[in-house]
């Protein structure tokens, strides 16, 4: 008799990653198979992991109920789930679930997974590049593709930008979490089954796909939003990435624009003609947001025009210009912004009725606040009909569509192109601004940053080589200064409740179990703008060495894990 030890395709707790389940002796059944088993009354896909002649629970396995399609996956995609598990300090059900999603019921794959080689025999590099547009790298490699018979994976942070390559390159499909489950079912199967199939581009949620590709292209490395930050399991595509070129024999190119501060390349230059116009009381026009000689630059410009406003609808927050009131959302406490005929939280995007009056002091203005696009887009029509102006904000699908040649973009102010009060916000802000940079060299434009007068000098430096070394110098010496990845290494603890004796009590135990040495610990920071019907959470910070490397640190921190939220590569510190 003989017994398979099964990862259902489920949510379990951290801790709970596999049962044991009888093979019926009708059913040939082998490691990586995809099987159907009775689980609480329901029928559940699960991946086969492991075939044993004997098990603890033997006397209980309930039999498994049949073959699920014709799905059999390599030793390496186990492997992987397994990995991931750890390094997220998830269940392996949980994170197979966030791979596979709800499997249909019916599957329909014609072809099995062709075999793949499990190892490489030698380490070969990764094929890195920072260069600069190098999406249009990007898409010249993928068009070659047809000619050469690969599974090409393609893993860009964005779905507008995964459907924008699919759109270029010829016999693509596009995978990523606004899809449904049948359609995402049907667009990794058939990837990895149909030679039709050739070319895959996938946010994070296919990265667990590399091991089964001929070839890996990983698009902006240095950009976080290939990092799961807020829901569980924390995964990052990166990470993944790098185990897939040591562990498979799969061939890795990545193309970026901007190295982070740990790469030892050298960031490429970025030949681009930039006016910096520092805002100033006197300069203000009849438009808002629009310095007055940012205006006659747009109203000479001969070419198309592009306004970039980062603010979305009306006004940025419903604030009384009297006494200083905020309007905040019922649900989260985040500040309302104002959209045409309604209040929008940007947090939970709760809609609700726009205020009339200052609820403390009674006054009708509450228009103390940064102007929305909106708000500029009707003030130009009003001043400045007979010039024609495109408008965008800082949304995935606003900024992805190409800029036209020859355009002159504006960027009514610097200091909102990369969002976030962090450590890590001028990073962010030096990587959106080059990739912004970049864009408009690339259709022989014209760039205009309006910004303060304490940040005028940052933006040519970012452009050139030199600029970016010394910067990067200056950078890197105040993480050292201030203890702040990757001068350190820190570990991310969200602990979930409302008793701070139960915060202060794990730290403590954290203190006594840890045995590796703990430089310092910090916090705790309070989440905020959570809803009332959710629990509040602290942050707490464990900054160790930053030559300690994760192994240890599972090993330590694995004990601790079913009490908390444990991230082990934040890319976020305070939220």
């Amino acid at each position: 008799m003989k017994y398979a030890r099964v990862i259902p395709v489920l949510r379990t707790p951290i801790g709970v990653d596999v049962f044991d389940y009888h093979i019926p002796a009708t059913l040939n059944i082998q490691v990586g198979q995809m099987v159907w088993v009775p689980f609480r009354r329901r029928a559940t896909p699960a991946l086969v992991v492991e075939i044993l002649t004997d098990s603890p629970f033997a006397n209980k396995a309930l039999p498994i109920s049949g073959s699920y399609s014709s799905l059999i996956f390599p030793l390496s995609i186990i492997e992987l789930l397994r990995w991931t598990a750890r390094h997220t300090f998830s269940s392996q059900p949980t994170v197979l679930r966030s791979w596979v999603r709800n499997l249909p019921k019916r599957p329909f794959i014609a072809r099995s997974i062709p075999p793949v080689i499990e190892y490489k025999n030698d380490s070969l590099p990764i094929h890195e590049q920072w260069i600069n547009h190098p999406q249009e790298t990007i898409i010249k490699q993928a068009q070659q593709n047809s000619t050469r018979h690969e599974r090409l994976l393609i893993l860009t942070p964005w779905k507008n930008r995964a459907e924008f390559y699919s759109k270029q390159i010829p016999h693509s499909h596009v995978l990523h979490s606004d899809l449904n489950d049948g359609d995402a079912f049907r667009a990794w199967s058939h990837f990895l089954t149909e030679p039709t199939a050739s070319v895959l581009i996938a946010t994070r949620v296919g990265a667990w796909l590399s091991p089964l590709a001929d070839r890996v292209m990983l698009d902006e490395p240095e950009n976080d939003d290939h990092k799961q930050d807020e829901s569980a399991p924390r995964y990052d595509a990166r990470k993944i990435f790098i185990w897939c070129h040591q562990h498979t024999n799969v061939a890795m190119e990545s193309y970026g624009l901007t190295p982070p501060l740990t790469s030892q390349a050298a960031a490429p230059m970025i030949d681009l003609p930039l006016h910096v116009h520092i805002r100033h009381p006197q300069g203000r026009s009849a438009i808002p947001m629009i310095q007055s000689d940012t205006l006659h630059e747009l109203r000479t410009h001969d070419g198309p025009r592009v306004i970039i406003h980062p603010i979305r609808g009306v006004s940025a927050r419903l604030t009384c210009r009297d006494c200083g009131w905020q309007a905040l959302c019922a649900r989260c406490q985040f500040p309302l912004s104002a959209e045409e005929d309604h209040a929008l939280c940007r947090v939970c995007d709760l809609k609700a009725p726009l205020p009339l009056k200052c609820k403390t002091c009674g006054g009708a203005d509450l228009g103390k606040s940064l102007p929305g696009i909106e708000k500029l887009k009707s003030q130009w029509l009003k001043h400045e009909p007979d010039t024609p102006v495109e408008w965008r904000d800082l949304s995935q699908e606003a900024m992805d569509p190409p800029f036209p040649p020859r355009a002159l973009v504006v960027v009514t102010d610097g200091a909102l192109i990369a969002g976030g009060e962090d450590v890590r916000r001028r990073e962010r802000q030096c990587i959106a601004f080059r990739r912004l940079a970049d864009r408009v060299a690339h259709i022989q434009g014209r760039l205009i940053i309006q910004c303060q007068e304490s940040s005028a000098d940052q933006w040519p430096c970012w452009l050139t080589k030199d600029g970016m070394d010394q910067w990067r110098a200056r950078e890197w010496h105040e993480r050292q200064l201030f203890n702040y990845p990757p001068a350190v290494r820190l570990v991310k603890i969200i602990l979930e409740g409302h008793e701070s004796s139960r915060a202060e009590s794990w730290i403590e135990k954290a203190r006594q179990t840890i045995k590796i040495e703990l430089k310092d610990v910090r916090g705790p920071f309070a989440v905020k703008f959570r809803s009332a019907t959710r629990a509040p959470r602290r942050i707490y910070h464990l900054i160790f060495a930053p030559e300690v490397s994760d192994q240890p640190l599972i090993d330590e921190l694995t004990p601790l894990a079913k009490s908390t939220f444990i991230d082990l590569d934040p890319i976020a510190f305070f939220r």
